[in-house]
């Protein structure tokens, strides 16, 4: 490494993984090795939804935020595996995202497990405080919809809730805050919840993912939150914009998939995974559809089924 200090980032918009992560990986290095590590939060503003677990979970997110600089050269990704940042070499990731991409850092930790924060964490309880642990325990809740999603783990289910015992943990708030339904009081910001950005095969994917319960959240507004998305795909001229409706009712999925050439739907009999099973189905797929001219708005006027 060029010096001592380094720079941590979790993605863009980043979730409540991401941001556990990056205070978890800058207390390891500032704490047990020679480098000079700092989380850094560029994103001016976070989802609600993320932002009210942080408060309620005296997760100080503010403190993180700012803008990178051209002496930021030095980066260590979490919780995502590709970032490009003018200037600067990305010399570690830790993931638990898989892909088919070649990555060529010199560290690189990306392994199937149910969050990063466990991917940190798990057999390294001694490395950390009580408070940072119980962090990374809900992280992982969060991240698996307590444990009910295809990215959830057994063994990272069982680290979780020996982590409960041994520290007495709130167990009950831990699993409902897990399986939080999003907000949909305001309809623009339910639509890109948990909005992810890739690059795959040369195009613009951008993803978001909602959480939601048919008792509350009406078909009316469900609808509308489709349309949104639906028309923010044509007005940006992306390649592919997949908004993932998750029915928390009976952990459920259902993958609306839009592509220049059409609307494809994904229904899933298990909460399913982002990462895990819908990016990495994608990156098959997409070779299969034309992105040379934008003819959705003429074939199909609505995403609603």
């Amino acid at each position: 490494m060029e010096n001592n200090k380094l720079v941590i980032l979790g993605h863009i918009n980043p979730d409540i993984d991401s941001i556990v992560s990056g205070i978890l990986l800058e207390y390891y290095f500032n704490k047990h090795t020679k480098y000079e590590a700092e989380f850094v939060i560029p994103d001016e503003r976070i989802d609600n939804d993320t932002e009210k677990i942080c408060k309620s979970n005296n997760i100080d997110y503010k403190t993180h935020q700012r803008q990178l600089t051209k002496d930021d050269n030095q980066i260590i990704l979490v919780d995502h595996n590709e970032r490009d940042i003018e200037g600067a070499k990305i010399i570690a990731i830790y993931d638990h995202h898989p892909t088919t991409k070649q990555n060529y850092c010199p560290v690189y930790h990306n392994k199937i497990i149910s969050s990063t924060a466990a991917l940190l964490v798990e057999g390294r309880e001694s490395y950390f405080p009580k408070e940072l642990i119980e962090l990374a325990v809900l992280a992982t809740f969060i991240d698996t919809a307590s444990f009910n999603s295809t990215k959830a783990q057994e063994k990272d289910k069982i680290w979780a809730y020996e982590m409960i015992r041994i520290f007495k943990f709130d167990q009950d708030k831990l699993y409902q805050t897990g399986l939080s339904l999003t907000d949909t009081t305001n309809l623009e910001e339910a639509a890109f919840a948990c909005l992810k950005k890739y690059n795959i095969k040369s195009k613009q994917v951008e993803v978001s993912s909602i959480q939601v319960s048919n008792k509350t959240t009406s078909k009316e507004k469900i609808n509308k939150i489709k349309e949104i998305v639906l028309n923010y795909f044509l007005e940006n001229n992306l390649d592919v914009y997949i908004l993932i409706i998750h029915d928390m009712d009976n952990f459920k999925s259902t993958a609306y998939k839009i592509f220049k050439d059409g609307i494809e739907i994904d229904n899933y009999d298990k909460y399913t995974s982002r990462g895990n099973v819908i990016i990495p189905k994608l990156e098959q797929e997409i070779e299969n559809h034309t992105f040379s001219s934008n003819k959705l708005k003429e074939k199909i006027r609505t995403i609603n089924e």
